[in-house]
């Protein structure tokens, strides 16, 4: 019978002969160390065999490689005249390639912004017109008419003034709807900046989060209609200016609805609305 290893003191004897007892420590063998014995002792015996095997691999390699090294001085000669020869080959390829390069840039440089003026002056495309609009006059945008009443520097108590510049507020309203999309407002179809004359600048509205973080003061910016698009019936559109002493216009873009962001609007007119700043704020008329 095969002979195995005590779990516990390591000594090689025939569980059976001995009554699964080693006779060394008197350790008693049970059906689950037997097996587990056996088990161990295979593996064992087969990472053995993979180590020899491995060392046997590296036997013949490094024969193999002294049989191969006296060659090798023998063809150095040949191997570098071989990369001398590639390298010229490589300088002659690159140098090709540089002229190739070249001859097609000049090409591009010609006629590709010729092509683009001829594109530009033949084009249908017709660009937005650009209309010059009064205060408190109605300005139609699709289904809505947009009008822009006050222009004031607000002096609000509950928002801190800014750093650099100063708040510059622009009332507005709204009125229509459109019949065939109820969800449509006048933000839709529409969208505003404002441009600083002096500094030849557009300026985007501000939103309320831009201006304070405190959630009182939104909920009373929000109370009096301060909102960054021309949405509400009645609303103000705030900027901040670096020039407070300059001339502004209000620039309305309408068109076609053209997604859902601020200015996502197919644009077809342009309206410029001159603004007359107060420094004080008016009771809003209806």
């Amino acid at each position: 019978m095969a002979k195995h290893k005590c779990p516990q003191c390591k000594k090689r004897f025939d569980y059976e002969l001995n009554g699964w007892i080693c006779p060394e420590c008197g350790f008693v063998i049970t059906a689950g160390d037997e097996e587990s014995a056996i088990h161990q002792e295979k593996l064992e015996l087969l990472q053995e065999q993979q180590q020899k095997a491995a060392a046997r691999q590296a036997r013949r390699y490094s024969s193999q490689s002294r049989h191969t090294s006296r060659p090798a001085a023998s063809q150095q000669s040949a191997s570098g005249m071989g990369s001398l020869i590639g390298k010229v080959i490589y300088r002659l390829i690159c140098s090709g390639l540089l002229i190739l390069v070249v001859f097609l840039g000049i090409g591009i440089g010609v006629f590709i912004p010729e092509t683009m003026r001829s594109i530009e002056k033949n084009s249908d495309m017709e660009k937005p017109s650009i209309t010059i609009e009064e205060m408190n006059k109605p300005i139609r945008a699709g289904e809505f008419s947009i009008r822009i009443t006050q222009a004031f520097f607000p002096e609000w108590e509950e928002i801190e003034t800014p750093e650099h510049g100063r708040y510059l507020a622009v009332r507005y309203e709204t009125r229509g709807e459109n019949e065939d999309d109820f969800l449509q407002d006048p933000s839709d179809v529409a969208w505003a900046c404002l441009f600083d004359k002096t500094a030849s600048s557009y300026l985007m509205p501000l939103y309320t989060t831009e201006m304070t973080d405190d959630d009182e003061v939104y909920s009373m910016l929000y109370g009096k209609g301060v909102m960054y698009d021309l949405s509400r019936d009645e609303g103000i559109l705030i900027f901040l200016v670096t020039e407070p002493v300059s001339e502004y216009e209000l620039y309305i873009v309408t068109g076609e609805e053209n997604g859902y962001g601020q200015t996502d609007v197919l644009a077809e007119t342009c309206c410029s609305v001159p603004l007359t700043v107060t420094e004080e704020e008016e009771e809003a008329v209806s």
